[in-house]
């Protein structure tokens, strides 16, 4: 199973032709844990896909989610 997570809508780029309104959401430590915890009860995730505005401005929540799929592999 893959993972989809949209992290957040931030952006740290201010593209001219982007229709998207600028809003500084973002996934919540909570709503992560419990999409890993979902997606490991349906069975071993293989991969997460990391989307949003720059889901990079979000690295905290990457390497949370990286972690807590090698703690659940591991059980």
């Amino acid at each position: 199973m893959n993972l989809t997570l949209h992290l957040t809508e931030n952006c740290n780029m201010d593209c001219a032709y982007c229709t998207r309104v600028k809003q500084p959401v973002r996934m919540t430590e909570d709503v992560l844990d419990a999409a890993c915890d979902l997606a490991f009860s349906q069975g071993n995730a293989a991969g997460f896909c990391f989307f949003g505005g720059e889901p990079l401005l979000e690295l905290p929540l990457i390497e949370r989610a990286i972690r807590r799929s090698k703690a659940k592999s591991a059980e």
